[in-house]
């Protein structure tokens, strides 16, 4: 999985966050490029696409709370969709103390 950063590139080198808040794009506010940017401390998101055709694009971030980490933890017990399962050592870690990720098509 990538982490969601300035080191994100497309294949020609432009970051990709740069790319998303362009004016004309504007997907993503500046603001919120800024908070992932400058927060060290900040829950980062992970961009996962297996690269297969019809596959989903999954945004992913780590559980923080005891609820959300209860909801991926029943995700990952339920089984993950074919597209993320090779992820499932990364989503799902099974050493104590870890938390589950979110994953969103």
């Amino acid at each position: 999985m990538q982490i969601v950063d300035t080191s994100w590139l497309d294949p020609g080198g432009a970051v990709i966050l740069n790319k998303l808040s362009a004016v004309g794009a504007e997907e993503l506010k500046q603001s919120f490029i800024t908070r992932i940017e400058t927060q060290p401390a900040a829950n980062r998101l992970r961009v996962y696409d297996r690269g297969t055709v019809g596959d989903a694009v999954y945004v992913c971030f780590q559980s923080r709370s005891g609820s959300f980490d209860t909801e991926a933890r029943a995700r990952c017990t339920a089984g993950l969709p074919p597209d993320l399962i090779d992820q499932l050592a990364i989503v799902c870690p099974t050493a104590k103390g870890s938390r589950a990720f979110i994953c969103l098509p």
